[in-house]
């Protein structure tokens, strides 16, 4: 992985997605709120996948973290039209062991950078 200027910016805008998601979550109960949080993950997910499609080297790592924001994408999107809020719990595990495989990458992307 390479570091690029655009990575830095990718990753803040999904963790201040990742953090309003669970903000509302725990602690607004308002009308809307579901569909909120689902969107936020949607952000959060296609800013972490495209901060390290960006900083892949090779082509077989930018094929894939462009096909892991497009397949969360299109989960979350099936989802919300759907207004199946059980789906949206399964959809929310497979995105929360998504991120924390993001989170290993750029662990590694930190150490390689910095090292």
């Amino acid at each position: 992985m390479e570091y690029t200027p655009y990575t830095f910016p990718l990753m803040v805008a999904a963790a201040i997605a990742l953090s309003l998601a669970y903000f509302v979550l725990k602690h607004r109960p308002v009308p809307g709120r579901v569909t909120f949080v689902l969107l936020m993950i949607g952000v959060a997910v296609w800013s972490g996948g495209y901060a390290l499609e960006i900083s892949a080297t090779s082509f077989e790592a930018k094929v894939f973290w462009a096909k892991l924001a497009l397949e969360a994408a299109r989960d979350l999107e099936t989802v919300g039209r759907a207004g199946d809020l059980e789906e949206a719990a399964a959809a929310f595990e497979r995105l929360e062991h998504e991120l924390e495989r993001l989170a290993a990458a750029l662990t590694a992307l930190r150490a390689e950078v910095s090292g």
